[in-house]
């Protein structure tokens, strides 16, 4: 049974070759995937951009338009690497990196921000954020989810994803080993980040042990008023139970 790419670009376009007015489906149906693929990637193209612009503002600065000549960059060398994805063997390249770059890690990123939000964070300031940007706050069923549900369900997806892996192959074609531990590679270079960021956060901050975790799971305005009076909210009981 196809899945994936295969269903995309073999199953749909044959169904659709057999429609009535087959020609004008088949503009629009592959116009819907362009513009599902352009909005998927301005967003997470945002997203890159500015996280990689707020740590290497000063260098950009230098720049006449700093902002334009970064995005020119990002997305020349995405268009460089995806190229590999339109040669003759393209669909078993973009089948690897679908599976393995856009399939667990995008899972453990998700499990990261979940448990940074309503954890460390907490859902007691995140729901002030959100009542003064709406205007009410979020009810209970969504504090549960966010803090709870969500992240055990993560993990669940991840572990069966781990212990009910098949080695991959499309269509009658296994890759070899090497392919593998390729895809690996790519998964763990985006999931590690995030620990690693974490502790070199946690050796870079100056004080003990205790004060450096605590500022590390502070928000930036409250780290002053740890340094000076000690008094950690992360620390209490009361921001672990808020739901």
């Amino acid at each position: 049974m196809l899945a994936g790419p295969g269903l995309v670009f073999q199953v749909y376009p044959e169904a659709v070759a057999t429609l009535p007015g087959s020609h004008l489906w088949s503009i629009l149906f592959f116009f819907m995937l362009i513009m599902l693929g352009l909005d998927s990637g301005m967003g997470g193209l945002e997203c890159v951009i500015t996280g990689l612009m707020d740590e290497f503002r000063p260098f950009l600065k230098r720049f006449r338009y700093p902002r334009e000549v970064f995005t020119l960059c990002v997305v020349f060398v995405s268009f460089s690497v995806a190229c590999i994805n339109v040669t003759p063997g393209g669909i078993y390249s973009f089948h690897l990196l679908d599976t393995y770059a856009a399939g667990i890690s995008l899972l453990c990123s998700a499990l990261f921000e979940t448990i940074a939000v309503s954890w460390f964070y907490g859902l007691e300031r995140f729901s002030n954020d959100v009542e003064a940007m709406l205007g009410h706050r979020p009810g209970r069923y969504w504090r549960i989810c966010w803090k709870f549900i969500s992240p055990a369900f993560i993990i669940g997806v991840v572990m069966f994803g781990l212990l009910y892996h098949e080695p991959l192959s499309y269509n009658d074609y296994s890759y070899p080993g090497w392919a593998e531990w390729v895809g690996w590679s790519l998964a763990l270079s985006s999931i590690l980040m995030i620990p690693a960021a974490a502790i070199f956060q946690i050796a870079t901050t100056p004080g003990s042990f205790t004060e450096r975790i605590a500022i590390s799971i502070s928000p930036a305005e409250e780290r002053e008023m740890i340094v000076r009076t000690k008094d950690v909210s992360r620390f209490k009981a009361k921001h672990w139970l808020y739901v």
